[in-house]
């Protein structure tokens, strides 16, 4: 079943928006269903239009100063020893074993970073028929002895590994 439309203002990047309404990007492979194209100048308007339509109100984020420390904790908590995220998702376009998740290396391309955290937190909330387990339940870390089970720096730990994008480090745990 393809996914909704519901809050996709708010979920997706702008640039990522226009390339899937008017190229057709995707990020499931494995969904034989596919976005129609109706032409960019047809469509090009609604981009702009889902992103007013879809707000949320901000959030605070974790910080850091030392920028190489947090995405080396990201890429902990992405891996095996951490989170275990690397189980489920693809990364940089190899499958995972279990099952073909969206690939994290496409996340912070994709993704808006509200809408991130908000998911993270809390996965079934915004999206409810996912298969992504809650690390964060009722906004607690399962993962105490990481930065002090700090939620929000965990989730931004995250995060700025993910900005890495294709780039990212490869997590402990990704079987080639």
């Amino acid at each position: 079943i393809p996914p909704t439309l519901t809050k996709v203002g708010a979920k997706l990047n702008p640039t990522w928006m226009r390339q899937v309404l008017v190229s057709g990007r995707s990020i499931r492979p494995y969904q034989l269903t596919r976005m129609p194209q109706f032409g960019a100048k047809n469509i090009e308007h609604l981009i702009e239009l889902f992103q007013q339509a879809d707000t949320l109100p901000p959030i605070d984020y974790g910080t850091f100063k030392d920028q190489k420390e947090i995405r080396k904790i990201g890429t902990d908590l992405v891996g095996r020893d951490g989170l275990n995220c690397i189980a489920c998702h693809t990364f940089q376009m190899k499958d995972a074993l279990t099952m073909p998740g969206v690939d994290l290396t496409d996340m912070a391309e994709r993704l808006q970073k509200d809408w991130f955290y908000r998911y993270m937190k809390a996965p079934q909330q915004l999206s409810p028929n996912t298969v992504m387990p809650s690390f964060w339940p009722g906004g607690k870390a399962i993962r105490k002895n990481v930065l002090d089970g700090e939620t929000d720096q965990q989730i931004e730990a995250v995060w700025q590994y993910l900005l890495d994008g294709r780039q990212a480090r490869q997590p402990s745990g990704l079987v080639i």
